[in-house]
């Protein structure tokens, strides 16, 4: 995985949502067909695609793979978690291999920003050219800090409102998936009623 957008420096405590929706308002530019995966603390929206509300999330909820999605907006939000859970190990193996993120506290604001800048340019150089260097620490959690799968975003407030043409893209990609995993169980077990 490689970073596209560094945006450090924003002061005080503000969610990743509420980040991302002004770094797109003035320069970020996502390309047409390509989303964010945002946890549930962000709306679903033109750039941000989001798990279904109220449905099995995590991966914990899914029992290890023992349990089965039941329905397409389970299967999806077991998908997204699993998306989402590589991007908090990228985040862990970046921390890993640049301790200097862990305690920035005795640098200035603008040291902290420059630093930040420098460790995400000097990982995708290495991602670029020579990924064995990242790949000796493979999946990684920090002692203490949660996985995607772990974090409960459930109490934040979404940024803005839900956008109509998202939920339909959002349930015809679960749609799809649905199909094609209903498909691919038909193919392994013969007949399978879910």
């Amino acid at each position: 995985m490689e970073f596209l957008y560094v945006l450090p420096g924003c002061e005080g405590s503000a969610h990743d949502g509420r980040v991302l929706k002004d770094a797109v308002s003035h320069d970020l530019r996502i390309p047409e067909g390509k989303y964010y995966l945002g946890d549930a603390g962000y709306a679903l929206n033109s750039y941000t695609v989001t798990p279904y509300r109220g449905t099995r999330y995590h991966l914990k909820e899914f029992g290890d793979g023992l349990q089965k999605p039941q329905n397409k907006e389970e299967l999806y939000n077991l998908r997204h978690s699993s998306l989402r859970n590589v991007i908090e190990r990228t985040y862990g193996a970046v921390k890993n291999k640049f301790p200097v993120l862990l305690n920035m506290n005795s640098y200035a604001l603008e040291e902290q920003t420059g630093l930040i800048q420098s460790v995400f340019a000097i990982y995708n150089f290495i991602r670029r050219n020579r990924d064995e260097f990242l790949n000796e620490h493979g999946s990684y959690t920090r002692n203490g800090e949660q996985d995607a799968d772990e974090r409960d975003a459930g109490d934040t407030e979404p940024v803005e409102a839900d956008d109509g043409t998202m939920k339909k893209l959002r349930d015809d990609i679960a749609t799809a998936m649905w199909v094609d995993y209903l498909v691919t169980l038909a193919g392994r077990y013969g007949e399978v009623v879910v």
